[in-house]
């Protein structure tokens, strides 16, 4: 279930990578005379890791659909099998416990993602 998530996240993770290389500031932070790794971890690796973020919302719904393929492709009797038959307060319960921890965990990290970088709540910086 993991395998094509984890492929796409390896790979967004150096296609950002090789975008950060690019920037004038790692040319400087090089001229400088700084290690590699040093500019890797962090110079690099911390702004990547905010647009990784953003794209894991897309790894998280990739990984709910192959959830869904693989229950299907095995014959499995699984939550998202229980979800497609079930009715009423079943599908809401399911659904809840689906959707609401992973949204509680998106929305904190964002909002400590806008607060380290100083974003107020209208989107613009202070």
């Amino acid at each position: 279930m993991t395998v094509i998530p984890a492929v796409f996240l390896v790979k967004t993770i150096v296609l950002l990578l090789k975008e950060e290389e690019q920037k004038s500031y790692i040319e400087l932070a090089r001229g400088k005379g700084l290690s590699s790794l040093h500019i890797l971890l962090i110079h690099s690796f911390r702004n990547v890791v905010y647009s990784l973020f953003y794209r894991s919302k897309l790894i998280f719904s990739f990984m709910l659909s192959n959830l869904f393929i693989l229950e299907r492709l095995f014959n499995m009797r699984g939550i998202m099998d229980l979800l497609m038959w079930s009715t009423g307060y079943t599908f809401v319960i399911i659904s809840s416990m689906i959707f609401l921890p992973f949204f509680l965990i998106f929305t904190l990290i964002e909002q400590r993602m806008k607060k380290s970088i100083g974003m107020k709540e209208d989107g613009t910086f202070a």
